[in-house]
């Protein structure tokens, strides 16, 4: 009986050992793998990512043996940022490329990995569009890899629901802002604390009858209609708008102080306008309703389009510098393709900063910390997001079947080599910058600026811009006819 006590006893002490020994390894294989630094545009002082980032780190340990070191910064300051850490070659392994660090500068400036062969291996490859894949390609090579979400993206007028109830707006037979004209002026004389129109949100014409162009730098638009390519400024829109904004700060549709105030963030949140323009996609309303804690409903007033434009907008890159560009690939293959990884980086962790209420909807947890469930469409697939209550059922596969019925740009998978003219760029963009505001406002009649703004751009080189692109498309039509 000695015998036996003994053996068992050793045999415990041996397995207890074991165990040791196992969760030791299990220990050094974490702390030894590789980190990779990922760099995205987000609140830098988001409160618990450390957390999120440790469950982010169980996943890719097992799934593909790395360590993932998520670091934010404040989208007003990520270009600045960006810029000078791939210049500098700073330690990074993937970062946010898209509407404010562009595909086009990155690739021009040499500052991404050729990842062509890793991705095309991925079944991330499989699940985007070929056209929008056709975008993101300069000769020949692949330097990002797009998000997936919503990619025929037009404008939506939202309205404050109650609003549209209380003075008996019929958003069908509304077809210009024009046509807005009775409302707002109700809005204006019986509702105090509100402001009718967002400063900047109206436009000339006709819904439905302004097509989304091709647009480079908000200088210049292929036109498809006429094949030529056009000063934004001078097409009819620009001017006709600028007399419309005009007439509508005359009106009192507008803030007071729309020339000179800095960030209206506080007061659009709060849902003080009454209208605003949204990107139009399914759930646009919801978005705005969650957003402000007033119900909304949209109009469609600018059909979508799928274009360059709308293709690059989201992507993930890889620096030049990144010590292991296949695994950083490995990685934006396993956010496209693992739902549980992506609603984590979107969400938080279950149970601290969400609660499942059933297989695909949740409920932020207040007060809870980590949220970036906004900016769902900043990280790999949005399709394989939670829905939280102010979605509406379906909204992804309503959003696949826009994508896969969009209509398309003629020049979709042209890719301008701005070299030429990036000093003209640079200082058009200024000028442009120098009269956003005053035209957006409405306080100045534009036909006392208009054309000083014109001339303006011209000097600044505005036409070498328009027939640089031009020749560009010409060339790009010619070869893929």
């Amino acid at each position: 009986m000695k015998k036996v006590l003994k053996r068992v006893m050793s045999a415990l002490l041996c397995a207890t050992m074991l165990a040791g020994a196992m969760s030791l390894c299990a220990c050094e294989k974490k702390a030894d793998a590789e980190t990779l630094v990922w760099y995205m545009p987000a609140d830098a002082n988001q409160p618990g990512k450390d957390a999120v980032v440790e469950e982010i780190n169980k996943i890719t340990q097992e799934k593909i043996g790395v360590n993932i070191d998520l670091r934010f910064i404040d989208e007003s300051s990520y270009n600045q940022r960006l810029e000078m850490m791939l210049a500098s070659g700073e330690e990074m392994d993937l970062c946010f490329i898209g509407y404010l660090y562009t595909l086009q500068n990155a690739i021009r400036k040499e500052a991404l990995t050729d990842i062509t062969e890793y991705v095309k291996n991925l079944e991330v490859y499989d699940t985007i569009d070929e056209d929008i894949w056709k975008s993101c390609t300069y000769e020949g090579k692949l330097y990002a890899v797009p998000n997936i979400q919503i990619m025929s993206m037009g404008t939506a007028a939202v309205f404050r629901k109650d609003m549209v109830d209380k003075y008996g707006l019929d958003l069908d037979s509304v077809n210009s802002y024009n046509d807005l004209i009775p409302f707002f002026e109700k809005i204006r004389d019986n509702e105090p604390d509100l402001i009718p129109e967002r400063a900047g949100a109206c436009f000339a014409g006709e819904f439905d009858k302004t097509r989304t162009y091709d647009v480079f730098y908000d200088l210049v638009r292929y036109n498809p209609e006429n094949d030529k390519v056009e000063v934004s400024a001078e097409m009819p829109g620009g001017y006709n708008r600028a007399v419309l904004c005009h007439e509508f700060y005359q009106k009192g549709f507008v803030r007071k102080d729309a020339a000179t105030v800095t960030d209206d963030t506080a007061d659009l949140n709060a849902g003080r306008y009454v209208q605003t323009n949204d990107a139009s996609k399914p759930g646009d309303a919801e978005e705005r309703t969650r957003m402000t804690g007033h119900e909304y409903v949209s109009k469609e007033v600018v059909p979508g389009i799928m274009s360059y434009n709308t293709a690059t907008a989201t992507m993930l890159g890889v620096p030049l510098q990144s010590k292991n560009p296949e695994k950083a690939v490995e990685f934006i293959n396993l956010l496209h393709t693992d739902k549980d990884l992506y609603n984590l980086v979107v969400f938080g962790v279950e149970g601290v900063n969400y609660k499942k209420i059933s297989d695909e909807r949740v409920e932020r947890i207040e007060n809870s910390g980590y949220d970036m469930k906004a900016k769902g469409w900043k990280f790999g697939n949005q399709f394989n997001q939670y829905l939280t209550p102010e979605l509406p059922d379906g909204i992804w596969e309503k959003t696949k079947e826009i994508n896969d019925n969009a209509e398309r740009s003629e020049i979709l998978g042209f890719f301008l080599d701005d070299s030429m003219i990036t000093t003209e760029i640079s200082q058009c963009t200024k000028v442009r910058q120098e009269y956003s505001k005053r035209i957006s406002a409405g306080v100045e009649d534009p036909a006392e600026y208009y054309d000083e703004y014109l001339d303006k751009l011209k000097k600044a080189g505005v036409y070498t811009i328009r027939d640089e692109v031009q020749r560009q498309i010409d060339e790009f039509k010619k070869n893929n006819n």
